[in-house]
């Protein structure tokens, strides 16, 4: 299974979100991450500063990145739809941010017993 390090906590994840590389956006998403202590802060503020490449655990930025629901009535008596609206200055990069694999580290389905899915 291919995993990433959280920056955070060093918890080994499969899902997992990437600082983006556009500074500003990157500014965005880092002051969306949930944090718990002054040192997670201290640490968060010297990635706005930087340009490494950081990877974080869904328990540190999922709460404050995913879309939130919302039910109205559409036309007609009774009629309702979903309608997804982001939180405020949140663009689908900071939340999508794109998962860059190592086309190296490729997930093998070639191990026994799981041959014929």
């Amino acid at each position: 299974i291919f995993q990433r390090t959280c920056h955070i906590c060093s918890e080994k994840t499969c899902e997992y979100r990437v600082t983006p590389t556009i500074p500003s956006e990157r500014a965005k998403f880092l002051e969306k991450i949930i944090l718990s202590s002054a040192s997670e802060k201290k640490l968060v503020e010297m990635l706005k500063k930087n340009e490494d490449r950081c990877y974080f655990c869904l328990v540190h930025i999922a709460n404050r990145q995913l879309p939130t629901m919302r039910v109205t009535k559409s036309d007609g008596p009774g009629a309702k739809r979903n309608d997804y609206q982001m939180p405020a200055n949140t663009t689908l990069t900071s939340i999508y941010s794109t998962v860059d694999e190592d086309p190296t580290e490729q997930d093998s389905f070639d191990e026994p017993g799981l041959s014929g899915f």
